[in-house]
């Protein structure tokens, strides 16, 4: 019996369905995909509101910034305002913020080499100060720089600043109007022409390089410092001529095609030798730098200088 009902068993389960067919299971994963889909659009929704909330922050934080720094120039702006500090004993100390008010302070000074206030003198020729040392910077200018007239004003602004005004510290530039107004304060570059030994053609190099920037539209000017072997006015054919002063009292150099020029040869006479030592060769020397009426608008000074290592070098 059993072995009769065994087989029909066994045919009838197989012409059974599967409990899960595989449409079944296709769904399942499409349902998953799509849950799936639905977190990363949520995430990147968050996403984006971040992004925006970020920019936001940004913008915020820019014109924060913004207004800060027009806070601090309205702040700069406020001259003769007073602020308190603390220094180093601990104890509070005022001081002029403005260097306008420390300017004119230090123009009531007299400047003992001309008698009058540096104010007069336009004596006052740079003020700054260092905010967080607590330290003036200056630069004067004074009629005649001797030793003793320069310590006399020297304590006089130190006087002012340190005691009277009550500043940590000072910082002290001294130097003669000429020197100041000079072209060596001013944006001309110096070219030094020198030689180890004389008579190799040095003077005649200066000339070149001095006729190839005029050509190329510079303003040029040569200084010749070789006062023992003075060539240039013989190279570039000056006639002999004195020069003369202008209305501030400063010496006009002689200018051939369209090149400035000083020599010691302007200021003898012919075939004169010069002897001039010491003091006198560096007396002449800085007329050449602090007394000529050199263009304003100069760019180039060439400097032929003696060859070897003598007095005018040192």
């Amino acid at each position: 019996m059993i072995k009769r009902i065994l087989p029909l068993f066994l045919a009838l389960l197989m012409a059974m369905p599967p409990l899960y067919s595989a449409s079944t299971s296709v769904k399942s994963l499409k349902e998953q995909k799509s849950k799936a889909d639905q977190k990363v659009a949520n995430t990147n929704k968050k996403l984006k509101e971040a992004q925006r909330e970020a920019k936001k922050s940004l913008s915020a934080l820019n014109e924060i910034t913004a207004e800060i720094r027009e806070q601090r120039k309205a702040i700069s702006k406020l001259n003769g305002e007073i602020t308190y500090v603390e220094d180093r004993k601990g104890h509070d100390r005022r001081y002029a913020i403005a260097p306008d008010k420390i300017k004119a302070e230090i123009g009531k000074i007299l400047d003992p080499s001309l008698k009058k206030p540096l104010s007069e003198t336009n004596g006052i020729k740079h003020v700054g100060y260092d905010e967080e040392h607590d330290i003036v910077t200056l630069v004067i200018a004074m009629g005649e720089k001797k030793p003793e007239t320069e310590k006399e004003l020297k304590l006089a602004i130190t006087k002012l600043i340190k005691l009277d005004l009550g500043h940590a510290g000072i910082k002290l530039q001294i130097e003669e109007h000429r020197q100041y107004e000079s072209i060596v304060n001013s944006s001309v570059r110096f070219i030094g022409i020198i030689s180890g030994k004389g008579g190799v053609g040095k003077s005649t190099v200066a000339a070149n390089i001095a006729y190839r920037l005029a050509k190329k539209g510079h303003k040029v000017g040569i200084i010749d410092a070789d006062i023992y072997g003075s060539s240039i006015p013989t190279i570039m054919e000056f006639e002999h001529q004195s020069p003369y002063y202008n209305e501030e009292g400063k010496i006009t150099p002689l200018v051939k095609d369209n090149i400035e020029t000083v020599s010691t040869e302007f200021f003898t006479k012919p075939s004169e030798p010069v002897i001039w030592r010491g003091g006198m060769l560096h007396s002449m020397l800085e007329h050449f730098f602090y007394d000529m009426a050199w263009n304003k608008k100069m760019e180039y000074m060439l400097i032929d200088l003696p060859p070897g290592a003598g007095d005018i070098l040192i």
